[in-house]
């Protein structure tokens, strides 16, 4: 089966300092997940009253197939509809109108350790619910306790040619910025030293130019936060004008990280396979894109 594989990254932050038993942050992660990742998990009740309730109107929403191994969760995230098809009917010796239940369905895999989510892109479930439904339904569960924010892994290489076309950059506007976890890279660490130095948890900036647009090669800051999104801990928006005096505006979660290749419909197979992903999908956030 071929088949289109999206990454995502989560990232967590206590609101709470409760808890007493001896946990490691990474397991007690693991079980707030499983709380929402869960067969018997009422998703349209969390979702309802949050920025996400709009995702009750496509469809009834349900995880199943949820397994763990180690630091990995996975499972499938489906969306039910139902349609009215036409099927023959013995007793009136006719085609009648019967209502039908469909469900498309996404497997995934949470990678707890590096906080990434790798999932099988499914065009009726959508390209951001698997990770939307999960962060909504998550901080409906989880409300006052811990948050999850999720964002997609950005295709840097992408990201930077749409960079490089412009020629004057009017502003730069990053949302939600937070310390990495597990750890920056080479591109991202003076954002990420300036959010832990500064023990500042989430950042939102917006920077207007002058009359000459803003030089990103004066204001290294600037370069590390646009790394530090493409990793995935927020989000980066540059808008600016070709050399032909077009407006241009770059949005970071435009340019998410697609993989596609060959996965097997059998669970081992597909779990493998997208931890292989996720893998190599860090590795390629490791690359100075120049």
């Amino acid at each position: 089966m071929s088949t289109t594989v999206r990454f995502a990254r989560l990232s967590f932050e206590t609101k709470l300092q409760h808890f007493t038993d001896d946990l490691e942050e990474i397991e007690r992660r693991k079980q707030n997940l499983l709380e929402v990742i869960d067969y018997d998990t009422n998703l349209t009740r969390l979702l309802e009253d949050t920025d996400g309730e709009g995702y009750i109107n496509r469809g009834e929403w349900n995880y199943a197939g949820v397994g763990t191994d180690e630091y990995l969760i996975y499972g499938k995230l489906g969306k039910h509809t139902g349609r009215e098809d036409k099927v023959l009917d013995e007793e009136t010796k006719d085609y009648v109108e019967t209502e039908m239940e469909t469900a498309d369905v996404s497997f995934f895999l949470i990678d707890v350790r590096t906080s990434v989510m790798a999932y099988e892109y499914r065009r009726n479930v959508g390209p951001k619910a698997p990770y939307r439904v999960l962060e909504y339904a998550f901080n409906s569960l989880h409300e006052g306790v811990e948050t999850l924010e999720i964002a997609p892994l950005i295709d840097k290489e992408k990201f930077m040619e749409k960079l490089d076309a412009i020629t004057e950059v009017a502003s730069i506007r990053f949302t939600s910025l937070h310390p990495t976890n597990p750890r920056s890279t080479a591109g991202s660490d003076k954002m990420d030293e300036f959010l832990e130095e500064g023990g500042i948890e989430n950042l939102t900036l917006r920077a207007d130019g002058g009359d000459d647009g803003i030089i990103l090669e004066n204001v290294p800051l600037f370069d590390s936060g646009l790394n530090l999104a493409q990793e995935g801990y927020g989000t980066a928006r540059v808008i600016g004008k070709e050399a032909d005096g077009e407006e241009v505006d770059v949005r970071s979660e435009n340019v998410p990280i697609r993989v596609r290749r060959e996965i097997n419909n059998k669970t081992e197979a597909r779990k493998q396979a997208l931890k292989t992903e996720i893998d190599n999908a860090l590795a390629r956030l490791e690359q100075n894109i120049e």
